[in-house]
């Protein structure tokens, strides 16, 4: 099969804006050349990688579906997968990485525009609206795009990666306008942390969507041992299968295994040493899970962290509140490794390494406030008459 080709574009490279832009509306359009080529092309990746092609061939096997969801928290490869997608599919792909200053329209527009220019014109007067000084520029450029996707000739797959940075309800509109435009041969991409961008209950009721989420991505124990092993690291399959478990198969977090195990004396590194209050997994897990978080959200975070078993009930009884019913979904929905356990949103748990990591936040942060909660709970298990957890939480309390 044919390589694809993936646009990496420059504002020279465009034949729309060639052809429309004046150098005063280049600068109209405020989109920096340089940074520009940054955003329109993949992400660099690391070294050799793991081939997920078990995930690849389903977006292959999906190339009728309009778009395409990889719905994970940060370091499950969402990036990598789509990369890798792009080496295997025939057509072309225009991509787009997307950062905060996209949630100005204006911007993620012009971001657009050109990615899919390189690959098929979208017409001169799309970039005209754009580099206009009108107040409605950006929703007349997109309503000229849209017209433009509808009469688009050459298949193309749009990714925009690193959805979840898109805030702002009119990029949000952005994003949902141009895949409604798509017509035959085209396909949206989306890879974010949050599936809360899209309707995505509407795509997936109408059949129009392929989803890969986290347990998708999570790795196999075939792919663990061979990340392993491009890391550095030579273990036993039963070492393997430790850390696999212990790492619910999330790639970052076996490569943080791997530098972890590295850094060990010996020629026999010892696995059960790393967990998640390792220096590798809570420097990653506070700048790509915390540092962004609210103050009230990372507090619900680091104290709840102490349960094994999160329901609203309990997280309201053991920190005296009465919203967590409301918190829960929207955390979860945030993807910070915090997984439902039923359909239903009534029951939730942790990532272990990442439960690791909040406890050890708790104890940096409110020294001793973790023997008061498992106290709180004890009561709680004990009123409900599960024993066995209120004499565990007992103990550890």
């Amino acid at each position: 099969m044919a390589q694809a080709s993936t646009a990496a574009v420059s504002l020279a490279g465009s034949p729309s804006l060639r052809r429309a832009a004046t150098p005063a509306g280049r600068h109209a359009l405020d989109l920096d050349a340089g940074l520009l080529h940054l955003k329109l092309r993949p992400a660099r990746l690391r070294g050799e990688l793991v081939s997920r092609e078990r995930l690849v061939g389903r977006l292959l096997d999906a190339q009728d579906v309009p778009v395409a969801l990889i719905v994970a928290p940060a370091g499950y490869g969402k990036t990598t997968v789509l990369s890798q997608w792009s080496e295997r599919d025939e057509r072309p792909f225009a991509w787009v990485t997307l950062d905060a200053d996209d949630n100005d329209p204006r911007r993620l527009l012009s971001a657009i525009a050109l990615a899919l220019d390189v690959v098929e014109p979208v017409g001169w007067e799309v970039f005209e609206a754009l580099a206009s000084l009108r107040p409605d520029g950006a929703t007349v450029a997109l309503g000229r795009l849209a017209r433009s996707l509808s009469r688009r000739e050459r298949h193309v797959v749009l990714v925009l990666d690193d959805l979840h940075v898109l805030r702002s309800r009119e990029s949000r509109r952005v994003v949902t306008t141009i895949w409604r435009a798509f017509g035959a041969g085209l396909q949206l991409a989306l890879a974010s942390r949050s599936d809360a961008v899209l309707p995505v209950g509407r795509l997936r009721a109408h059949g129009i969507s392929v989803e890969l989420h986290t347990a998708d991505l999570a790795m196999t124990r075939s792919e663990a041992s061979m990340l392993l092993r491009l890391a550095g690291i030579e273990l036993t399959t039963e070492q393997v299968l430790t850390l696999a478990r212990r790492t619910e198969g999330w790639p970052t977090g076996l490569y943080l295994a791997a530098l972890s195990l590295r850094e060990q004396c010996g020629d026999r590194p010892d696995v059960e040493q790393f967990e998640g209050d390792d220096r590798f997994v809570l420097e990653y897990v506070r700048d790509e899970l915390l540092s962004g978080l609210p103050r009230a959200q990372l507090e619900f975070l680091t104290r709840t962290s102490v349960l094994e078993r999160l329901s609203a009930p309990l997280c309201d009884a053991v920190l005296d509140r009465d919203d967590s019913a409301d918190l829960l979904p929207r955390l979860a929905r945030l993807n910070v490794l915090l997984a439902p356990l039923d359909r239903r949103d009534r029951s939730y748990r942790y990532h272990e390494l990442f439960a690791k990591v909040l406890q050890a936040e708790l104890r940096r942060r409110e020294p001793g406030r973790d023997a008061e909660l498992h106290r709180r709970a004890s009561a709680w298990y004990a009123e409900h008459g599960e024993t066995d957890l209120a004499i565990g939480h007992a103990i550890d309390g």
